[in-house]
């Protein structure tokens, strides 16, 4: 299996060991891949005994724990509770801060950027690598909404200090060391320690540690210095002397220097990574699906008349992003993002293991272990149920015979079949049904198509906690780029390289750009 996590083809072969020996597969001595829609559920319900295992090591940015790598249920728990209103927009006290306009704000000089240096115009144009460009949004507007000022790099232009080559080059070997836990535990420790980012180094993601710390620093001083008591009697944001941001709100609800410093790094790490890959992705079958293009376009147009280019050229300044609220209006959008997080998720590789309990109660041997899909599993048996989410996202039973095809209409068929049988089957009852009756077979496989689907944000007590956020990134980010530009691929036979370790890496995604 080494073998395969260096061509990054692993999720391949899970898929396949999934469809050949069912929905349970031992593939190493202590491991096993899971694809039971309902075991999942179970094991990562609130109430579940598992933990996660020891994989999720990789997920330490330094020497302490943030929430995406803690495995003791409790003190995730607690941190959850002082990171989560963060990703909600709830700042210190009663204050509320607005994620969606430090979005509306990197957005804007993103496009203005696109406007002033990429648009086309005859022969005469600059290609725009479309994949680059899209991180560069997402670190920008991480640090837009974290704490409230942008990173420069979409200012510039640029990968500054080689944080995305360096990232794109170290990752996949990280990856795999993690895979094999004793090599990669060898790595965290002295000396071979000193080869990790750290703070203060002049390239790579240690470079932008270094940036980050600094903002840190001086907000969280200030903050300890002024008077706590101060900010909770002040009765509006505007008289509270700092920004009103995640990192003030994790600051609010009692995180230390070095809590913030895990947490700050991570979401910016972890996030924009799978925010542009989502984006990058869903560009991808779009810019290889004319209609899907067009028919998305036009469903915005109709929404959006007095946006439209064609119709009504926008007023210099006067343009504003679509709110995500609308973007949850448009059907044919939803259905184009569903489509392509389904067919090639975020994050496709990660085994995201959780551990079987001592004690769990579903097993034999008086309760010890636990048993999944009619086989029982020993304590301490690792159950890859990340791993899992490739193979279930291209399940024939629950997505059509076409699950390998991008198809966006399945999941408004899916909808309006679901509809329509509860209608029918309501319209025959003398009785008042029950809840789960009114579910029915057409309403039971639109929510296991959802429920499938949303697995690759985690579920339950392992649900991420960014998942609003990135939703909401997608939606804006490819509405408004959709109804702004048409985008002309440069190379058809290939239209960029995407390489998997973990999450994909999208790369040479060159693109000619015109304004509608």
């Amino acid at each position: 299996m080494t073998g395969q996590f260096i061509k990054g083809d692993v999720h391949e072969l899970w898929k396949d060991l999934a469809e050949k020996y069912g929905p349970l597969v031992r593939f190493g001595p202590d491991q096993v891949l899971c694809t039971d829609l309902e075991s999942i559920l179970r094991i990562t319900s609130v109430r579940s005994d598992y933990r996660k295992s020891d994989w999720y090591d990789l997920a330490r940015m330094g020497d302490d724990d943030n929430l995406l790598s803690m495995t003791d249920k409790e003190r995730r728990r607690e941190r959850r509770k002082k990171v989560a209103p963060a990703y909600n927009g709830k700042g210190a006290g009663s204050h509320i801060f607005n994620i969606e306009t430090g979005l509306n704000r990197t957005i804007a000089a993103w496009t203005e950027l696109i406007d002033r240096k990429y648009l086309g115009s005859g022969p005469i144009f600059q290609p725009l690598d479309i994949a680059q460009s899209v991180h560069f949004y997402a670190l920008d507007s991480l640090g837009e909404i974290a704490y409230s000022q942008s990173l420069g790099y979409i200012a510039n232009d640029k990968d500054m200090n080689d944080v995305l080559k360096i990232n794109e080059a170290t990752f996949p070997w990280m990856y795999l060391l993690n895979n094999h836990h004793f090599f990669f535990r060898v790595l965290r420790k002295w000396p071979f320690s000193m080869l990790l980012p750290r703070a203060g180094d002049k390239a790579g993601l240690g470079a932008i540690m270094g940036h980050t710390t600094s903002i840190i620093d001086r907000r969280f001083n200030f903050f300890h210095s002024s008077s706590s008591s101060s900010l909770e009697k002040s009765s509006s944001p505007e008289k509270i002397p700092v920004p009103q941001d995640m990192l003030q709100s994790f600051i609010s609800h009692g995180l230390t220097r070095p809590e913030l410093q895990e947490e700050v790094t991570v979401q910016l790490f972890a996030g924009s990574d799978t925010v542009a890959n989502g984006i990058r992705l869903c560009l991808l079958h779009l810019f290889s699906s004319p209609q899907v293009y067009r028919r998305l376009q036009a469903e915005l147009d109709a929404a959006y008349p007095f946006l439209s280019h064609k119709t009504c050229p926008p007023t210099p300044g006067q343009e504003r992003p679509i709110s995500y609220s609308t973007c949850l209006q448009l059907p044919y959008l939803q259905a184009v993002l569903k489509e392509s997080l389904r067919i090639l998720p975020p994050v496709v590789t990660g085994g995201f293991y959780k551990d079987v309990p001592l004690g769990h109660g579903h097993g034999h041997n008086g309760g010890e272990g636990d048993t999944i899909a009619g086989y029982s599993l020993p304590p301490g048996t690792k159950v890859a149920t990340g791993a899992a989410i490739y193979a279930m996202c291209r399940s024939k039973q629950v997505f059509g015979l076409d699950a390998d095809v991008f198809r966006p209409e399945r999941w408004l068929e899916a909808e309006e079949e679901a509809a329509a049988r509860l209608e029918d089957e309501s319209a025959a009852r003398t009785n008042v049904p029950e809840k789960n009756e009114l579910l029915g077979e057409a309403g039971r496989r639109l929510r296991d198509m959802e429920i499938t689907l949303g697995l690759m944000f985690g579920h339950g007590q392992f649900e991420c906690v960014g998942k609003k956020l990135a939703m909401m990134q997608m939606n804006k980010v490819v509405a408004e780029l959709v109804r702004r530009y048409d985008f002309n691929v440069l190379n058809p036979r290939r239209p960029c390289k995407v390489e998997n370790a973990l999450m994909w890496f999208v790369k040479d995604f060159w693109v000619r750009v015109e304004r509608r």
